[in-house]
């Protein structure tokens, strides 16, 4: 296996780490607004929104990264393309946003 197809394979890898992450902090937001609905006035709502906002903190700095890797993994696929002359398109089509 070439070196280029194992790095491609680790940024696979990272971008799929990163979508996994981001989407576990959105089921734990979901339960969060789930249980505020159930339980309203049995929780402080102060406690409640500074673990939301920490979660959106954390949930922007994975996208943040999700997007580096997205870079990264483009340009290592588009340098593979037009440095080895086979002009064919990245071995994998773009994931939608997460």
């Amino acid at each position: 296996m070439s070196e280029v197809l194992k790095m491609y394979e680790q940024f696979v890898t990272e971008e799929n780490q990163l979508c996994r992450r981001i989407e576990t902090l959105n089921i734990i937001q979901s339960y969060i607004l789930h249980t505020v609905h159930k339980h309203g006035p049995e929780l402080d709502m102060l406690t409640v929104e500074e673990v939301m906002l920490s979660i959106h903190h954390i949930q922007q700095d994975l996208q943040t990264e999700l997007i580096h890797v997205r870079l990264e993994k483009s340009l290592l696929a588009h340098n593979h393309n037009y440095s080895s002359n086979l002009g064919v398109s990245s071995p994998e089509p773009p994931k939608e946003p997460v």
